[in-house]
């Protein structure tokens, strides 16, 4: 389960554990039930996550695109050296904003 702050169309969600297979469709389903509801600049925070894998790179990739197609924006906030190395290395650092740690 993730903290979730609303800010008029800007969300920020703070996921409570890392994104990984068994963890990423409550965070899937909790970021794109936000943008339908509205959102349009989403931050998610990685202060609690140490560790994604594949998977959890795809909730991103879903909430980018469907970001995209309102004309909005994905941030990663408090990403540590091992998570920004990753979205370096799968290209994803070239389309969501980046914040590390």
């Amino acid at each position: 389960m993730s903290t979730i702050e609303k800010n008029g169309n800007a969300v920020k969600v703070i996921p409570a554990e890392d994104i990984v297979s068994s963890t990423r469709d409550a965070l899937k389903d909790e970021l794109l039930q936000l943008i339908s509801e509205g959102a349009v600049q989403v931050t998610i925070d990685l202060q609690n996550v140490s560790k994604i894998d594949s998977t959890g790179l795809s909730v991103f990739i879903a909430a980018y695109n469907t970001l995209k197609e309102k004309e909005g924006v994905l941030e990663l906030t408090n990403v540590n050296e091992t998570i920004k190395k990753l979205l370096t290395l799968t290209r994803l650092d070239r389309y969501v904003v980046i914040v590390s740690k």
